[in-house]
């Protein structure tokens, strides 16, 4: 119990920790759909489309340094949106892309690197 508050907390998350513990049970998985169904499914859209087009977090993130023809490490969130947009996707709201950024910002830095990325959008296999 006291890694699901550890992980709660470093995710932001300010719901009932108890009930969720309750309702998870035994399983040691869980998806974002279920944590947060506002937030879930708009953000597996994205992971779901980077996955299909790049094949990996990583290839990406490279993608997204090659919008601006450059090398940066990091990405801000105001970049962040404007590059995929200009990669195909489409946020359906400002909120929606702000949202997906945090999403991938697990560190909470403000700032996207290719680490993050690669961590939480998994490889096509």
């Amino acid at each position: 119990f006291a890694g699901l508050c550890k992980i709660c907390a470093s995710v932001g998350f300010v719901g009932d920790v108890v009930d969720l513990w309750l309702q998870l049970g035994n399983r040691q998985l869980v998806s974002l759909a279920e944590l947060d169904p506002v937030v879930g499914p708009p953000f597996q859209r994205f992971v779901s489309w980077v996955v299909d087009r790049f094949t990996s977090g990583a290839a990406f993130f490279t993608a997204l340094q090659a919008v601006d023809g450059t090398a940066e490490d990091k990405i801000r969130a105001d970049e962040f949106v404007r590059r995929v947009q200009h990669l195909g996707f489409h946020f359906a709201s400002e909120a929606e892309g702000r949202t997906t950024f945090e999403g991938l910002d697990i560190h909470r830095t403000g700032h996207v690197s290719e680490r993050e990325v690669a961590y939480v959008v998994p490889s096509k296999s």
